[in-house]
C-alpha cells in the first residue's frame, strides 16, 4: 500500500487569477486575510520523539492530529492509497510509558542498549510523529512535564530523517518568523 502525502498548493498562473479578481471586483472588504488562513502543514514521515524524563507511565496530549484516508487508486499496483492530511481541531495522544499495568517492561518501539545506539536514548521508548508543529513542541520544550510543571526542561530528543529534515526545518524557521513578528506587533500593540 503506497503512502502520499498532502503537499503545498501550486502556483496558479496567471489567467486563473484575472479569472478570479473578475469575479471579486468590489468585494475588497469581504477577503479574507492570509494570516487567518490555515497554512499547509508538511507532514514528517519517520520522526520519532523519546522521552528522557524518569516518569515510568507518562504521557500527553497535543492539539492536532494526522488522519489517513484509504482510498482506490488505479495508478497503485496495490489498488489503494493512504492520503494522509493534518486536522487541526482533533488531538494526538503520545503515551511514552515505560512499562504496562502488571509493571514488566514494554519492549516495542524501544532503542537497544548499546549497539551503536547513543548513551541518552539506549533502552528508550520513542513514539511515532508526523504531524510537523507536535515535533516543534517537543523539540523547543513546550510539552511541559509533570516533573517541571514551572520551567521548561529539554525532556524530549527528536529523530527526524534526513530525507525529510530540510522540511521540517523549514517548517520550524517559518513558524518561528511568525512568532516573531506577532511578538513585535503585539511589543507595538502594548506601547502604543
Amino acid at each position: 500500500m503506497a503512502v502520499k502525502t498532502m503537499k503545498r498548493a501550486e502556483p496558479m498562473d496567471p489567467e486563473e487569477i484575472a479569472e478570479l479578481r473578475e469575479g471579486l471586483e468590489g468585494l475588497e472588504d469581504e477577503l479574507v486575510d492570509s494570516a487567518s488562513m490555515n497554512m499547509a502543514l508538511p507532514l514528517i514521515t519517520g520522526g520519532r520523539v523519546i522521552y528522557l524524563g524518569n516518569q515510568p507511565h507518562y504521557s500527553t496530549t497535543l492539539k492536532g492530529h494526522v488522519t489517513r484516508e484509504v482510498v482506490e487508486d488505479a495508478d497503485d499496483p496495490s489498488g489503494k492509497v493512504v492520503i494522509k492530511s493534518c486536522e487541526p481541531d482533533l488531538h494526538t495522544p503520545y503515551d511514552f510509558s515505560d512499562r504496562d499495568n502488571r509493571k514488566r517492561k514494554i519492549m516495542v518501539n524501544r532503542y537497544p542498549e548499546g549497539g551503536g545506539v547513543p548513551g541518552v536514548v539506549a533502552g528508550r521508548r520513542w513514539v511515532s510523529c508526523e504531524h510537523p508543529e507536535h515535533l516543534r513542541q517537543f523539540q523547543r520544550g513546550e510539552v511541559v512535564g509533570r516533573e517541571s510543571q514551572n520551567e521548561k526542561l529539554r525532556m524530549f530528543k527528536l529523530v527526524v530523517p534526513l530525507a525529510v529534515r530540510p522540511t521540517w526545518l523549514e517548517y520550524v524557521a517559518r513558524v518561528e518568523r511568525w512568532k516573531k513578528a506577532k511578538s513585535g506587533q503585539m511589543a507595538e500593540t502594548i506601547s502604543a
